[in-house]
């Protein structure tokens, strides 16, 4: 997956060379959920379905890796898109080309993010437990349960990635948003996810 988009990145870097014609990557980090009532995070990503897996097995992990959460609600993205491509506001070529990191400046913690899913799942999600606690009951709970009120079942590997970076003691990246902000008034602008956006989340899954 990652190769991919390093691909896709030095076609388009290889494209501009040839042709004089400027482009622009937006390097974007976790989507979020739509900032309205409109719409939902799709289901089957792998946060919705940790909480829909979560709420099966009554435990919420205390730990999804990194202990930032840097998530950008949907539409935001979409404001970035439109702001590096100069069309919410006239800018240079030399601005609005090159490299764009799309992760939200303001980042919150995962523990309070946790803490909302828990609140607002009240007694369905009894306790908050060590992420490789958590990955070994879903791992239970692949051999005899189905999928669909169980999705994380078929994120396993990538879950199992997470214990594994926590166990080497892997520290997430830091990405300089110095250039995305100052040619991004999304972003400049751009608080940290909120539990108001965290419930709302909440509500639009009808877990």
């Amino acid at each position: 997956y990652g190769r991919s988009k390093l691909a896709g990145s030095l076609i388009l870097d290889a494209a501009a060379e040839r042709s004089s014609v400027p482009t622009a990557s937006i390097r974007v980090g976790q989507i979020g959920g739509p900032r309205g009532e409109l719409g939902m995070w799709n289901k089957q990503e792998y946060m919705p379905s940790l909480v829909a897996s979560s709420i099966y097995l009554g435990m919420l992990p205390d730990s999804i890796g990194p202990s930032e959460v840097d998530w950008i609600p949907v539409d935001d993205v979409a404001g970035l898109v439109v702001d590096i491509g100069g069309i919410s506001e006239q800018k240079a070529l030399s601005d609005i080309s090159g490299y764009f990191h799309g992760v939200n400046p303001h980042k919150t913690r995962w523990n309070d993010v946790a803490r909302v899913l828990k609140e607002f799942y009240r007694d369905r999600i009894r306790q908050i437990v060590p992420l490789e606690d958590w990955v070994s009951a879903l791992e239970q709970s692949a051999e005899k349960d189905g999928a669909e009120e169980n999705p994380g079942i078929k994120l396993l590997d990538t879950y199992r990635g997470m214990v594994a970076a926590n166990r080497a003691g892997s520290r997430p990246v830091t990405f300089d948003m110095g250039r995305t902000v100052k040619h991004s008034a999304t972003m400049r602008n751009l608080g940290p996810v909120t539990e108001e956006l965290v419930r709302n989340w909440c509500k639009q899954w009808e877990f």
